[in-house]
């Protein structure tokens, strides 16, 4: 059988003729006649479109069926489908109708992927990369592998299965093969005649380096008839596809559009980018509108900046016929050029600690200083996200930090101030954590002392004699970074920076800098120094962490960088005499912040 082509004449005032709009600011609903331009619009595209005659070709296919309707009698490998050719990062999809038996799992469609060969001609290179059979049993190059989805899921036994089956006769499947990022995957989504959805997916993909791939369904022991099919497929020698009339027609009713850009830079022609556009026909069924089979129109033009308006009609039948046209439209901005780039910055200084010498590239993050950077085009500004950044550190304390921005053609530079901290002592004299019984619990409410603030460039040293049983290691002292001045009036995931303790462990904000993960610290994207002797070494008079800390005169410096904070305890043991070091560095900031402390099963004493 011969590829069957279809043409159609898309002139919009077919298209737009009783149509309705909606428009995309307001959610007014007009007729054709208003606004008092799209009228004349439609009568001038109507007579360019009448006087050039160029037909729009249809690229789905008409209806068609593989396999007899002969009670069901189509062995393994006798039966096929069309095949199509799948590019790399393309997308195939495939609507058809499984009839079945259902006498057995296998008694319904496969979807097959191979090499670019007809089938099974090994000597031009036909080889099978994947055999997905209606009831989720399939071979990949020879080995099974395990989908995702409810097929997997809900089918856990005997009567599961059956019950399966017996709807699987007159079943709705769509078929879909995606090629992404070097591997194939695959999605399937079957109806079954009892209403239910069930969906197969291979989504850790197979791996293929192959420019094209083809793909064609197989039958046994029953027979299909597919619908639609976004790609045309060609025949191969063994196919056994004839033509078929699935009933009655249908008429689009309505169209819509999602994923449409709402602003494109003068020059750019590309007003449809990656914009999906559904058509809803009378019987309630839904497609993805190939865009070929779409008449557009840009009022006024795309030539100046300014409003635009997309208008988009279809007027083609569920099988291809002509209909009445729907239309639907949505507004584009278009802006003049980027002439020039400027960096908002986050932040103007980098702050380094007392008896810090140098900088390097590797301390600076240049994100954290820059806020958002604007494409200047001399009206609207334009957000850049996809620049590049480089650091220039100073080779002395004393001179700026410099990250050049890049982004097209396009430069930029921020200067960073160099500054240098300084900590002060603070007194939380009187203020007392826990019970001299150890019988405080974890963090427990009206066990905080006062927030303190430590402004950005800034940092806080607080000393106090520390109590605990010295029986379990997390039996110490625990500091908190909060936005809030009463730590206690913030919950963790909306006020605190950080909660870290004594023993090398804490929780905080995550390694996206903004996501909660009240995990062991060891999960997040702080760096952590200890110089806690865990296990003690007796010989030399060194205790175990959990008694060396039992009774100790601690000191705590908060270092606040602006955009990263260091916690630095220096713990001085008066059972050992020994001193020991627990460090966290690098938390994630926003600008100034409070300090205050808390304690499990431990007692502190602040001077």
């Amino acid at each position: 059988m011969s590829k069957i082509s279809k043409y159609m004449v898309g002139a919009l005032a077919t298209a737009l003729v009783g149509s309705v709009f909606t428009s995309c600011e307001d959610d007014d609903i007009y007729s054709v006649d208003a606004p008092s331009w799209l009228q004349s619009e439609i009568d001038r595209v109507a007579a360019e479109k009448a006087q050039n005659g160029t037909p729009v070709l249809l690229s789905a296919e008409d209806p068609y069926q593989i396999g007899i309707t002969d009670n069901y009698k189509n062995a393994w490998w006798t039966t096929f489908s069309k095949y199509y050719t799948v590019g790399m990062n393309d997308t195939l999809t495939l609507k058809f109708t499984n009839y079945s038996d259902c006498v057995a799992n296998y008694h319904n469609w496969v979807g097959m992927i191979s090499s670019d060969a007809n089938i099974k001609d090994e000597a031009n290179g036909y080889t099978e990369y994947l055999a997905q059979r209606a009831d989720r049993w399939d071979n990949v190059n020879g080995s099974n592998t395990v989908y995702a989805g409810n097929m997997v899921s809900d089918l856990t036994d005997d009567d599961a299965w059956k019950a399966w089956l017996a709807t699987m006769n007159k079943a709705e499947v769509t078929f879909q093969v995606i090629r992404k990022n070097g591997k194939i995957f695959t999605n399937s989504t079957t109806i079954t005649s009892d209403g239910k959805e069930w969906t197969c997916n291979l989504e850790d993909g197979i791996e293929s380096s192959d420019e094209v791939v083809r793909v064609f369904i197989v039958c046994e022991e029953s027979f299909l008839q597919f619908s639609y099919s976004n790609k045309a497929g060609e025949l191969d020698p063994l196919s056994t596809v004839r033509e078929v009339d699935l009933g009655d027609d249908h008429a689009p009713v309505a169209i819509s559009v999602s994923g449409n850009p709402s602003s494109i830079v003068l020059g750019d022609q590309n007003f449809w980018k990656n914009t999906v556009a559904t058509v809803t026909y009378d019987n309630g069924a839904t497609i993805i509108a190939d865009s070929a089979d779409i008449s557009f129109n840009v009022v006024p033009d795309l030539n100046t900046v300014g409003e635009k308006v997309v208008v988009i009609s279809y007027s083609k039948t569920k099988k291809g016929g002509y209909a009445q046209a729907v239309a639907t439209s949505y507004k584009l901005e278009v802006t003049a050029p980027i002439t020039a780039i400027e960096i908002e910055p986050a932040t103007s200084a980098y702050y380094y600690a007392h008896g810090t010498t140098s900088i390097s590239e590797a301390d600076i993050d240049p994100a954290t200083f820059i806020k958002q950077v604007l494409g200047k085009t001399g009206s609207a500004d334009i957000l850049v996200t996809d620049y590049q950044t480089s650091v220039s550190v100073p080779s002395t304390l004393g001179d700026d930090i410099v990250i050049t921005v890049t982004y097209k053609d396009f430069t930029a530079t921020l200067n960073v101030k160099v500054q240098q901290m300084s900590s002060s002592v603070v007194s939380l004299a009187g203020q007392v954590v826990g019970n001299a019984e150890f019988t405080t619990g974890f963090c427990q409410a009206g066990n905080f002392t006062q927030g303190v603030k430590v402004e950005a460039g800034t940092g806080a040293i607080f000393n106090f004699n520390h109590r605990s049983p010295g029986v379990q290691n997390y039996e110490n002292f625990l500091v908190i970074l909060s936005r809030n001045a009463d730590p206690e009036a913030a919950t963790w995931a909306e006020g605190w920076y950080a909660l870290v303790r004594a023993d090398n462990a804490g929780w905080g904000l995550g390694t996206d800098g903004t996501t909660y993960d009240w995990n062991w610290v060891t999960t997040l994207p702080w760096n952590m120094q200890t110089d806690w002797n865990w296990n003690g070494d007796p010989e030399n008079g060194v205790s175990p962490m959990k008694e060396a800390i039992s009774d100790a005169k601690v000191s705590v410096e908060v270092v606040n960088k602006g955009t990263k904070a260091d916690i630095l305890c220096t713990i001085v043991s008066n059972v050992d005499g020994k001193t020991y070091h627990q460090d966290y560095l690098d938390i994630t900031v926003d600008g100034d912040f409070y300090v205050s402390f808390n304690s499990e099963k431990s007692y502190l004493v602040f001077e």
